[in-house]
């Protein structure tokens, strides 16, 4: 059984339908539609195209373009959020210690008195993104190992990739920068 097939199996269990359902919503004989969901037949584009309608996949997920379904695709961009939100708060606690006057001019409604606070809620909020981070992750892992047939490993590649794709997000403080304080 091929990508195509294990995922087209997959989503219609998923969804709770039977072989004669999806056969009738594309036009097909329900052994017709049984040999494409066995592997011993390729559907043509007209009958590819109907797919998603009743599925509620797309093509790119059901013929392995993407390793991302519906469910998979919002797991990854919490993490993604998550992992992006780290950055942004890591990047503002580096700026804030390097240039601890920068709030008097940058951000107006931080007084040089409520800098430690700011600080301190930004610290906070740092610890729990950072868990939420780690249950994201897992929780996506785990959901394509167990759920998604024919995974390729350069997807789990993709979300190992995503903290140093966000840490290059910001260009590091430069030196010269120092000498225009």
């Amino acid at each position: 059984m091929g990508i195509f097939s294990a995922r087209l199996e997959f989503v219609r269990d998923r969804k709770k339908l039977l072989k004669k359902q999806v056969a009738d919503h594309v036009g097909m004989s329900p052994q017709g539609y049984g040999k494409i969901e066995s592997g011993q037949r390729e559907p043509n584009l007209e009958v590819l195209a109907k797919f998603p309608s009743i599925l509620d996949e797309s093509v790119d997920f059901l013929i392995g373009v993407t390793d991302f379904d519906k469910f998979g695709e919002s797991l990854y961009d919490n993490y993604h959020s998550v992992c992006f939100n780290i950055a942004t708060i890591e990047r503002e606690l580096r700026v804030l210690s390097r240039y601890p006057n920068i709030y008097d001019y940058e951000l107006g409604d931080i007084k040089p008195e409520q800098i430690e606070a700011h600080r301190a809620k930004l610290t906070k909020n740092l610890t729990v993104l950072s868990l939420q981070k780690v249950q994201f992750r897992e929780r996506l892992i785990k959901y394509l190992q167990k759920q998604i047939p024919f995974v390729s490993p350069k997807t789990f590649q993709k979300i190992d990739s995503v903290t140093s794709e966000m840490n290059n997000l910001f260009v590091p403080l430069s030196s010269s920068s120092d000498n225009e304080q």
